[in-house]
């Protein structure tokens, strides 16, 4: 009897004999994707964004950016004045700190000039002039809201620059931090009393210049300064005029600055800083340093690999297998599936892959070294060989690629864009990688097999397309005097005999080694024909090679290991395989239930424990605590008190604008803009419209508590058009359109109420807005920020239902408060992906094992999984935001394979007795499991020393997931099945599905 012919037969063939034509086609697939993906200039590395991660289905989120691609319309065709408007990307925040603590002081002439030299360095420049906010000037620069600009009091209005005046130095020797010389107080309070007068700007106000310690002593711990940019730069119409480009020309003038800011401090004062651009930056360089870790893990898995599989080349080729999977896969996720977003976070689906691939290298390969135990390893074998590994470790394999993706798929259903597109990411990377390691790698395996024998003989090492493999017939391999077609063995004899379950194989009781005890005839399906015309037969542990002839009852074992070339290994069990066997199984089936019992304990505790964490109180952040972003975070929320110049909430109430239609745009284009959708029902000529606006604006001004001031256009125009001796509010629609046309054209209006009055060009009022600035800060805790979005979304309904209906207003929040409803989404969206992604596992599990009571064991696993690690993450301190959302989507992809390995294989046993097939399991997947943990440890290792803390996060949740994984896998799951597990045929879905 021949190999049998069904497909999947002769791809495990044409793998084992076509090395050379498997590695041609996979490099072509791969340099094809890479060509299409590059050559087309479809990869891009994005820049994350508030928006990758907002709630999609968020309503701040949505009229917030509503209200700004309104202003964008309203600009097309249109010209502003030159540097008229803050740009606030563009704006750099200083802030000193005196060292020393409580007893240092800032304000020292010392001191002073420091913080001349550094504002004096970036606005005494050629380039100044081009770049810095006009205000109220028009004509040249605003000067910083900086002390130093009264300290130094000549000012040059042509650049902004600050000059020092040598007749008017007030602060020489008045501040030293010993001498506090009290004759020189009058000079320091008189910039004192001119900085609180009413004749001053507000934004000049010492609210915002020192920090809380300042008082009657004059001393001051911290003091602070703004740096604005101006836009429309020259040779731009407006803000919205090749937005990208302008942005880019102040990006790059303020990154010049970054290391001379970086090295401003010295032993008395700490020089911090804010700017959006140098923030951008100095995030990409952290993550790329932690991206650099990768070259670590890969180093670690391949040197793992190399000792498991006794083998460089096996080792390196299995990493090769793995980085294969990520072109292909974005060639798909790209080019296929249209996908357009793509981060740092697809990037970290490589540590994840890295643990996968190894670990489905080392089935493979494990597998392999068990049909030597079983079928020998004479050449005449081999084929039988590669199709027995092919058919039971590619079925092995599929059940736990088939569950990880499961689990990733649910994660691709988010409403996040960011974590949406990670599940569909790793879910191609990891179906991929299947499709390489049961193609690619079984013919890496192919090319290091014949070498070993060529070597093992004498011979010249060969190339993989030096020695044509398995290519004879089989008449012309057999030795004479032997039936060829029983040579090889049957579709039944390829499997192990734990695949058939109608006959089991010779077996040995777990107890007693001595004897065996067939369960069935001699003629069993769990022996085969070897080449001399004996039978062999085999346990489901693999301890034993036993030959028979035709009369042999039960010979003993040979008492060499000689059959054909060693390959580097014996068809002798391995030590770990020994243990399994003989220590571990013996263990758990006698304090199997304690093993359970414990179980139960980490069950109750984990979901104890993952109960109670709760979205954050106070405010996260992924970067170093030494970060200067951090760090000036930290001074301008701890060390400062509120003031309308710091960075304060503002509420933009805004009429006309009913919402933004997306259908035009697929999920990805978060960061493109949709098309406006005005409200037909708005009209501001109507006197009760107008009379709204002016009402809202002093019932907003009334919130003394809440709000330091609003900026309403409707109270200049009213007092513009009193000025013209007009009533207000107007009657005559074309007369009120045309005299506040007229009024959004003045320079006063632009600089105070910049964009509330939206005309087009074709000078249609399509929006008006007021803004109103909060005493809220931006840098607060979600429960803070909670708390402002309901009030404000309160008071907007309260003045909607005493508005008309030309007037219904909305508001545009502050860009945090969207986080409130994306926090509160990340929770429920990731308890639900949990549920949903274990009930598809046990859908899967049943699929895969045709069992209901293993899937059911399983699946209890898998939940004492995910709880056990989600309660350490409670005692860790974490809470939970986005960040462990993210890494419990980590958490259910992984905690499923070790479960899924030893459930299949457990049902595929042959064996009717729970003991044997909990003893197959473990002996011939124990070692594979404990060195896919090892690889997947080692993976995450360096992320330990990332400076991104949330890359110390996944890798902390990697470790205590691998470390469940083998306590729920090895521990309590063989345990529940060597106690509870069904036998026989018990439990099989088998029967249910023929009656359907």
């Amino acid at each position: 009897m021949g190999l049998p012919d069904h497909p999947e037969s002769r791809l495990a063939r044409f793998l084992f004999r076509r090395p050379c034509t498997v590695f041609l086609l996979t490099f072509i697939a791969v340099f094809i994707s890479i060509g299409t993906t590059f050559g087309a200039g479809l990869f891009e590395f994005n820049t994350d964004s508030e928006r990758d991660f907002q709630y999609a289905g968020s309503t701040a989120a949505r009229t917030e950016q509503a209200y700004q691609v309104a202003q964008k319309a309203v600009l097309v065709g249109q010209t502003q004045s030159e540097r008229s408007i803050e740009f606030q990307r563009g704006r750099l925040t200083l802030v000193y700190l005196a060292r020393g603590g409580s007893d240092g002081n800032v304000l020292t002439s010392a001191n002073i000039a420091l913080m001349h030299s550094i504002e004096n360095m970036v606005t005494n420049t050629s380039k100044w002039p081009e770049l810095c906010f006009a205000g109220s000037a028009f004509n040249g620069c605003s000067a910083p809201a900086s002390l130093v600009s009264y300290v130094y009091a000549q000012h040059n209005a042509s650049n902004g620059a600050l000059t020092a005046n040598a007749t008017a130095d007030f602060l020489s020797g008045a501040l030293d931090a010993t001498g506090r010389n009290a004759s020189q107080y009058g000079n320091l309070t008189d910039i004192l009393v001119a900085l609180n007068s009413a004749a001053l700007e507000q934004r000049d106000s010492t609210s915002y210049f020192f920090g809380n310690g300042f008082d009657t002593t004059l001393r001051a711990g911290a003091v602070r300064a703004r740096i604005d940019v101006g836009v429309p730069l020259q040779g731009f119409a407006s803000e919205q005029d090749r937005e990208k480009d302008q942005e880019d020309i102040v990006d790059n003038y303020m990154k010049e600055f970054r290391s001379a800011l970086d090295d401003a401090s010295t032993d008395d004062v700490e020089v911090l800083y804010s700017n959006a651009a140098i923030s951008n930056e100095i995030v990409t360089e952290l993550v790329q340093r932690d991206f650099a870790f990768v070259v670590g893990s890969i180093t670690v898995v391949f040197l793992y690999m190399a000792f498991h599989t006794r083998s460089f080349f096996l080792a390196g080729l299995g990493i090769v297998n793995v980085l294969c999977a990520f072109p292909l896969a974005y060639f798909f996720y790209r080019v296929i599936f249209q996908v357009t977003y793509f981060s740092f976070m697809q990037v970290l689906v490589i540590f994840l892959i890295l643990g996968i691939g190894a670990d489905d290298v080392f089935i493979y390969v494990d597998t392999w070294k068990l049909s030597g135990q079983m079928y020998g390893t004479t050449e005449e074998v081999d084929l039988a060989r590669a199709q027995f590994t092919f058919n039971v470790a590619s079925r092995s394999m599929f059940s736990t690629t088939l569950t990880t993706m499961v689990a990733f798929s649910a994660t691709a259903l988010s409403e996040i864009p960011s974590i949406s597109a990670f599940g569909v990411y790793a879910l191609l990377v990891v179906g991929l990688n299947y499709l390489l390691v049961i193609t690619f790698f079984p013919a890496a395996l192919s090319v290091f097999h014949h070498r070993e024998r060529r070597i093992a003989r004498g011979l010249a090492r060969p190339t993989c397309c030096l020695v044509p493999v398995g290519r004879k017939k089989v008449s012309e391999i057999a030795p004479s005097g032997t039936d060829s077609s029983n040579v090889y063995p049957t579709e039944h004899d390829v499997e192990m005999a734990s695949l058939e379950r109608g006959d089991s194989p010779a077996v040995k009781p777990s107890g007693d080694r001595s004897t065996a005890s067939p369960t069935r005839s001699h003629e069993s399906k769990g022996a085969h024909a070897n080449g001399n015309g004996t039978t062999v037969a085999f346990h489901a542990g693999a301890d034993t090679v036993k030959e028979r002839g035709s009369g042999d009852a039960d010979p003993a074992p040979p008492t060499d290991y000689t059959r054909g070339i060693s390959m580097g290994y014996s068809i002798e069990p391995r030590k770990m395989e020994v243990f399994f066997r003989d220590t571990f199984t013996p263990f758990l089936h006698t304090k199997g239930k304690f093993v359970i019992a414990f179980g139960a304990v980490l069950l109750i505790l984990g979901a104890v424990f993952t109960a109670q964490l709760r979205p954050p109180t106070e405010v996260e952040t992924v970067l170093p605590s030494d970060s200067v972003i951090i760090k000036f975070d930290d001074a301008m929320r701890d060390d400062f008190p509120a003031s309308p110049l710091a960075d304060m909430t503002e509420v933009h109430i805004f009429w006309g604008v009913d919402g933004e239609d997306r259908s035009g745009l697929s999920f990805w284009d978060f960061d493109e803009d949709g098309t406006i959708v005005w409200d037909t029902a708005f009209d501001l000529s109507l006197p009760s419209s107008q009379s709204t606006v002016l009402n809202v604006c002093g019932n907003a001004s009334a919130l003394t508590e809440r709000v330091f001031s609003v900026a309403c256009f409707m109270e200049g125009f009213k007092s513009y058009v009193e000025g013209k001796s007009i009533a207000f509010p107007m009657t005559n629609a074309t007369q009120f359109y045309e005299e506040l046309y007229a009024f959004s054209q003045l320079d006063t209006t632009v600089r105070d109420y910049p964009n509330q009055i939206g005309f087009d060009a074709s000078r249609v009022l399509r929006y008006a807005a007021v803004k109103v600035l909060t005493k809220t800060r931006s840098i607060v805790s979600v429960p803070e920020n909670r708390d402002r979005l309901d009030f404000w979304t309160a008071f907007i309904a309260e003045q909607n239902a005493m508005s008309p209906a030309a007037a219904q207003m909305k508001q545009s929040t502050f860009q945090a408060w969207s986080w409130v409803e994306t926090n509160e989404y990340i929770l429920s969206s990731t308890v639900l992906s949990i549920a949903v992604s274990m009930a598809l596992a046990y859908a899967v599990l049943i699929f895969v094992t045709g069992n209901w009571i293993i899937a059911s064991l399983a699946t209890v696993c898998i939940v004492g999984i995910v709880v056990d690690v989600l309660g350490c993450a409670w005692l860790l301190g974490w809470s939970f935001s986005f960040v462990e959302a993210l890494v419990a989507i980590v958490l259910i992809g992984y905690s499923v394979d070790f479960v899924v390995h030893l459930g299949h294989r457990y049902t595929e046993c042959a064996f009717d007795d729970r003991v044997k097939r909990v003893e197959t399991a473990a002996t011939q997947l124990g070692i594979s499991i404990v060195a896919g943990a090892i690889t997947t440890f080692g993976s995450s290792l360096f992320l330990f020393f990332a400076k991104i803390t949330f890359f110390v996060k996944f890798a902390t949740v990697m470790a205590l997931t691998i470390a469940f994984s083998l306590t729920w896998s090895l521990a309590i799951f063989l345990s529940l099945c060597i106690t509870y597990g069904p036998e026989g045929s018990k439990g099989s879905v088998e029967p249910l599905i023929q009656k359907c």
